[in-house]
Order: structure tokens, then C-alpha cells, then sequence
């Protein structure tokens, strides 16, 4: 596990981990996470997607926007050389809100598990929006129940009402 936490620390220049187990990825920024309760990759990966997204969509560290900018584009930058990923501004701020604060840690681990594949993340958009039929969308490996599907189908039909 060691290992995992200096590769990802490779990426972002100026990191370093504090007394707590914490990885300070941005100091400016106070871009961190716990890293104590990791245990593989795949939990670096979850806590950096859900604990760091949201400085990295939209954090403003300094008074002025153009430096604002390069400082989200160099975490950005170094969050794509961590993950072999391409990710974008516009990307940053659809992962933030889907899996920032670790507020559904089972699409976080979906996204990750299909390569980071953004459709997954642009998917769940669509159904809590209410602009896709939730039934049509359950794949094999998904067994949801008929209380499940019928929850999520009112869910996705009481936010498109807002």
C-alpha cells in the first residue's frame, strides 16, 4: 500500500503526508484526504474521486480567476497522470457532482471499475433527472429488486418535477 501512496504522490508535486495519515495533495488548497483506512488502489482512487473532486471542479484558492484556473488545471492535470485518464474542467465538475463527499460510493466504484468510463457518470445524470426509463437500464450484473426499480423510477419522476 505504501507504494500506491508515493505513486500518487509521484503526480502532485509538492505533496506529503501529514502526522494524521493524511495525504496533502495541495496545500494552497488544503486538497487532502485520510489515507489511513486504505487498503489497495482501488481505495486511493475512491477517496481522491470523492474527497478531492469538488477542489478540483471548482476550488478558488486565490483572488484572481486566471490563477484559479491553472491551479484547478495542475491538479487536474496531475489527477490524469495518476489515472491514465484525459479528464477535462467540465468532466472535474459532473464526477464532483456525482461522486464528491462520497455521496454514492457504489457508482464511484463503478466509474473506476469500467476504466473511468464518464458515461456511467452521465448516466445516473439522466435518471435522477428523470430522462431515462430506469427499468431499460438494468444490465445483468445489476439485480435489483422490484421495490428497488420502483423506488428509483419515483425518485427519478419526483426530480424532474422540481
Amino acid at each position: 500500500m505504501t507504494d500506491e501512496i508515493f505513486n500518487l504522490m509521484e503526480c502532485f508535486p509538492s505533496s506529503y503526508i501529514n502526522r494524521f495519515g493524511e495525504i496533502i495533495l495541495s496545500e494552497k488548497g488544503n486538497v487532502y484526504f485520510t489515507a489511513k483506512n486504505c487498503t489497495d488502489k482501488e481505495d486511493v482512487i475512491c477517496k481522491l474521486l470523492e474527497w478531492c473532486s469538488r477542489l478540483m471542479a471548482k476550488g478558488e484558492p486565490y483572488s484572481s480567476s486566471k490563477r484559479n484556473n491553472e491551479w484547478r488545471e495542475q491538479l487536474i492535470s496531475s489527477l490524469n497522470r495518476y489515472l491514465g485518464t484525459n479528464f477535462d474542467q467540465e468532466d472535474m465538475y459532473w464526477i464532483y457532482d456525482q461522486l464528491g463527499n462520497a455521496v454514492n460510493h457504489k457508482l464511484t466504484l463503478r466509474f473506476i471499475r469500467s476504466d473511468f468510463n464518464l458515461a456511467i457518470i452521465y448516466q445516473e445524470v439522466k435518471v435522477e433527472r428523470g430522462e431515462v426509463d430506469v427499468v431499460s437500464h438494468i444490465t445483468k450484473n445489476e439485480s435489483l429488486s422490484v421495490v428497488n426499480i420502483a423506488i428509483a423510477a419515483h425518485r427519478a419522476q419526483e426530480i424532474a418535477k422540481q
